[in-house]
C-alpha cells in the first residue's frame, strides 16, 4: 500500500502566481531591515519603525505621505515590508493602521513574535530616579515582550528648560540590571535617590513631557530621541490612565511654585532687573569683568530668565542644562561673532555662582564645568558654519526693532495667527452663534456622509464643551473642506474624520490641555477612537485648504480662518493687540 502524504499546509499549498513587483534593491531600507531581523535586539526593527513613524508626522518635511511610503511597502510582498509594516501599524492613525493591518493578513512570511505583537507588551515596573543638584530625572518603564524577553525604557525628563524630554532609550535589561549597572559604571550614583511609581504614573509623567518638547521649536535631539517617540508612545499606552505626573516629584514641574533657596541679593538682581544693570549683576556673579556689550547681556539674560517661564530656577544649573544652553539655545540668539564665543564662559560664571548660593554637594561644581568644557568644542563648531552665521543675521535683522518700530512688528506676528492685518484689525469678541451645517456647494454625493461626521461631532461638542460655540467651529472647519475637496471626507471610518476635525478646533482653541479638565485622548475617546493619533489625517485635511503642519505645529498657528476660533481665543488676540497698540 502506497504511503499517504501528509496534508499541505496553507504554506505548502500552491499559491497564485504573484503579480511583478519592483526589485527589492529598488527600496534601500531593506538591507537594513534584513540586519535588524537578524539582530538580538527585540525591538531593532520597531525602532527603524519609529523613526519613519515619526518623519510621517512631518511630511512637508519630506516632500511625501505617509499613505505614499505604506504604499510602496504594500507593493514589495516580502519578509523586511512585513517586518515594517508590522512594527509600523500600532504607530500612525487609525486609518492608515487599518489600512496596513488588512495587507498583513494576506503576507505569510513568519516574524519574531516581539514585533507581530508589538502592541502587546505588558508593563511590569515603573520607577524614577534623582541625584542631589540635579534639575532633572531618570524615569524606567520595564516591559514584557510576548515573546518572554523584556525591555526597559530608560528617559531622562529636564526641568531647568522646561518639563521635556531630553533624551530617551531602551535597552533589553530588567531596571535591577540596569541599576546595577550603572552603580558599576557611573560614579555618583551612590547618592542617586530611587523611588518606585506606578505604571499610570510614568505614563501620566512622560506623556506630558512629551508633549511639552513637541510644543518647542526646537526640542532636544539625540541619537535616538526624538525618532523613538512612536515606540515609546507604544509602551505608554499600554499603562494604565488617570496617573499623577506628581506623584513622587520633588522636582518643580509647570506651573509648580519655585523654592528659591537662601537669600541672596544676586537673587533679586536676576529675577527683576532693567536693561543698564545687567553688567552689574553679572559683575556681582563670579567676581569678574566681562566686555560691556548689551548683545552678551541679552544673551545670558534669555538663559537665566528662559527656565523660570517653565517653572525651573534658572541657578539650579544642571549638566543637562548647560549643555542644553549651548546646544539649542545660544546658537538661535541674534549674537555677532565678537559675541558668541564668550557664552560658554558666562555659563561658567554662572554656574560657580549657583554652585556657591545653593551649597551644591561636592563635585557637583566639577561635573557641571566638565559638561560646559566637552559641549564648548562642539558650540565652536556649530556656531561658524556658513548656515549658522546666516541665521544669526538674519535673526540680528528681525529684531533690530526700534521703539517706534517695536508695535508693527508684534501687530504682525498676531496678524499672521489669522492671515492678515485687516483681519485682525477685524477681531471682534461675539460668541460663534448656533448656526446649522451650511451643505452649500457640497456634492450631493457627498452629503450624507459630511453630516454622518457633523453628527459626531455635534454629540462630542455637546458632551464636553460649551455646546455652541465649539460645535459651530467644527460645523464649519467640516463645510470649508467639504466644499474644497470632497473626497478626502469620504476615505476611512466617520469617527475618524470626526476625530480629525475635533483634533483642528481644539488645537486652534486650546480647549484641551495635558493637565486637563479636557485632555485630548479624553476628545478622541469621546469621538470613537480608542488608539492611535489623528494628526496625520488633521495634517491631510488642512493640507486641502493650503495650511499646512509645517506651518503651525508646535503651537505657532498661522492662516487659520477667524471664524474657527471660539470668543475666548478671539478675546485673547484682541487683548494683545490692543496692548501692542499702547506700545
Amino acid at each position: 500500500m502506497a504511503r499517504r502524504r501528509p496534508p499541505r499546509t496553507p504554506q505548502q499549498r500552491p499559491q497564485p502566481r504573484a503579480k511583478a513587483q519592483p526589485p527589492v534593491d529598488d527600496l534601500p531600507l531593506l538591507p537594513e531591515v534584513r540586519r535588524a531581523l537578524r539582530s538580538d535586539d527585540p525591538w531593532a526593527v520597531a525602532m527603524m519603525a519609529s523613526g519613519i513613524a515619526w518623519t510621517m508626522r512631518h511630511p512637508a518635511d519630506v516632500g511625501w505621505s505617509a499613505g505614499d511610503l505604506v504604499d510602496s511597502f504594500i507593493g514589495v510582498d516580502v519578509r523586511e515590508t512585513t517586518a515594517l509594516l508590522a512594527a509600523l501599524a500600532p504607530m500612525v492613525d487609525h486609518e492608515l493602521s487599518v489600512t496596513i493591518r488588512r495587507a498583513l493578513m494576506r503576507r505569510t512570511q513568519p516574524l519574531p513574535a516581539a514585533l507581530q505583537a508589538l502592541a502587546q507588551q505588558v508593563p511590569v515596573r515603573g520607577a524614577h530616579m534623582t541625584s542631589p543638584g540635579d534639575r532633572g530625572e531618570n524615569l524606567y518603564l520595564q516591559l514584557s515582550l510576548p515573546d518572554g524577553g523584556v525591555v526597559t525604557w530608560f528617559v531622562y525628563v529636564d526641568y531647568s528648560l522646561g518639563t521635556i524630554v531630553k533624551d530617551a532609550f531602551y535597552a533589553p535589561q530588567t531596571i535591577d540590571q540596569i541599576w546595577a549597572w550603572m552603580q558599576e559604571r557611573s560614579p555618583g550614583t551612590e547618592d542617586a535617590v530611587w523611588t518606585e511609581l506606578s505604571h499610570a504614573d510614568v505614563r501620566a509623567r512622560l506623556e506630558l513631557a512629551i508633549a511639552r518638547h513637541n510644543e518647542m521649536l526646537e526640542g532636544p535631539v539625540s541619537d535616538t530621541w526624538p525618532m523613538c517617540q512612536p515606540l515609546l508612545e507604544v509602551s505608554l499606552a499600554t499603562c494604565p490612565e488617570g496617573g499623577d505626573p506628581r506623584a513622587g516629584q520633588s522636582l518643580p514641574l509647570d506651573g509648580a511654585p519655585l523654592d528659591l533657596g537662601p537669600d541672596d541679593p544676586v537673587d533679586g538682581i536676576f529675577y527683576e532687573v532693567d536693561l543698564p544693570e545687567r553688567a552689574m549683576a553679572l559683575a556681582i556673579i563670579g567676581g569678574m569683568d566681562l566686555p560691556d556689550d548689551p548683545e552678551l547681556y541679552d544673551a545670558i539674560w534669555v538663559m537665566v530668565t528662559g527656565p523660570l517661564a517653565h517653572g525651573g530656577d534658572p541657578l539650579d544649573l544642571s549638566e543637562a542644562a548647560v549643555v542644553g544652553i549651548l546646544e539649542s539655545v545660544a546658537p538661535y540668539l541674534p549674537l555677532t561673532d565678537e559675541v558668541w564665543p564668550l557664552v560658554p564662559e558666562a555659563l561658567r560664571i554662572m554656574t560657580r555662582h549657583a554652585a556657591r548660593v545653593r551649597s551644591w554637594p561636592d563635585g557637583q561644581e566639577e561635573r557641571v564645568i566638565a559638561a560646559i568644557d566637552a559641549a564648548e568644542r562642539f558650540y565652536g563648531s556649530r556656531m561658524t558654519t556658513p548656515e549658522a552665521r546666516e541665521r544669526r543675521r538674519q535673526m540680528r535683522e528681525a529684531t533690530a526693532i526700534t521703539e517706534s518700530g517695536m508695535e508693527g512688528y508684534l501687530l504682525d506676528s498676531l496678524a499672521s495667527v489669522v492671515g492678515g492685518r485687516d483681519v485682525l484689525d477685524a477681531l471682534d469678541t461675539e460668541p460663534l452663534p448656533d448656526e446649522l451645517l451650511d451643505l452649500t456647494g457640497v456634492p450631493e454625493a457627498a452629503r450624507d456622509r459630511v453630516t454622518a461626521i457633523a453628527a459626531v461631532l455635534d454629540t462630542v461638542m455637546e458632551d464636553l464643551f460649551d455646546g455652541v460655540e465649539a460645535r459651530t467651529a467644527c460645523r464649519r472647519v467640516l463645510a470649508a473642506i467639504a466644499r474644497t475637496d470632497h473626497r478626502v471626507l469620504m476615505r476611512g471610518r466617520v469617527d475618524t474624520a470626526a476625530g480629525a476635525i475635533a483634533w483642528i478646533v481644539a488645537n486652534v482653541n486650546e480647549l484641551t490641555s495635558p493637565y486637563g479638565p479636557v485632555t485630548m485622548g479624553d476628545l478622541m475617546a469621546a469621538c470613537g477612537i480608542a488608539s492611535g493619533s489623528v494628526s496625520q489625517r488633521a495634517t491631510t485635511l488642512l493640507g486641502v485648504l493650503g495650511i499646512y503642519r509645517s506651518e503651525w505645529s508646535y503651537g505657532s498657528l498661522e492662516n487659520v480662518d477667524p471664524s474657527w476660533l471660539v470668543a475666548e481665543e478671539r478675546a485673547e488676540l484682541v487683548e494683545e493687540r490692543e496692548a501692542a497698540r499702547r506700545g
